[in-house]
């Protein structure tokens, strides 16, 4: 339905007007009535479409503790993250806070972006706003990956380990091809209660 939608309102052409000025159909033609039922049945359709596409990114959802290392250094690395599945939105919320002395913070924000993939936006102090894509899953694999000048120069790589394991690890790139670690995380998903 993505592609039959845009060729339904090719169709369409207003002709006259029904009802009064002060009416609720007032200017509104009465041909373009199916192409406003038309519409809202697309937008639904795309909506459903796209929230489902996102929707094994739920996978993700609740608190995770993580522990990890600066890949240069050997330094810990503190964090805990949060991830909120929006079912209506069909997005997910993250919510990144390093612990003390690392000070890294991020708010970022996951959905799908048709037939595209993922997408996502990363907001923190260091990077400002950095927009990634993915595929998707591949295999227990998500990567996100960030362009610039058409090459990819940062990327992060989530793997499932287990139902409540997971593995981060963040990498960038000079030259578009090559990747140098940063940091890996390694996290556990907190049990609710």
């Amino acid at each position: 339905m993505h592609d039959t939608c845009p060729r339904a309102f090719g169709r369409l052409e207003p002709t006259r007007s029904i009802g009064s000025r002060r009416g609720v159909l007032s200017g509104v033609s009465v041909r373009l009535w199916p192409a406003v039922v038309v519409a809202a049945g697309c937008m639904l359709h795309v909506s459903q479409a796209l929230a489902s596409d996102a929707a094994p990114l739920a996978w993700f959802a609740g608190t995770w503790t993580c522990m990890g290392h600066f890949e240069s250094n050997g330094k810990p690395i503190a964090a805990r993250l949060r991830f909120e599945w929006n079912e209506a939105a069909g997005a997910l919320v993250k919510y990144h806070d390093d612990r003390p002395p690392n000070a890294y913070h991020a708010v970022e924000l996951w959905g799908a972006d048709g037939p595209n993939g993922l997408t996502a936006t990363i907001l923190d102090p260091f990077g400002g706003a950095r927009r990634f894509t993915s595929p998707g899953w591949a295999n227990e694999s998500l990567t996100w990956t960030r362009l610039a000048d058409a090459k990819p120069v940062e990327r992060f790589l989530y793997v499932r380990e287990a139902l409540d394991r997971l593995r981060i690890e963040w990498a960038t790139s000079r030259d578009g091809s090559t990747f140098k670690p940063g940091d890996t995380l390694l996290c556990e998903r907190e049990v609710a209660g």
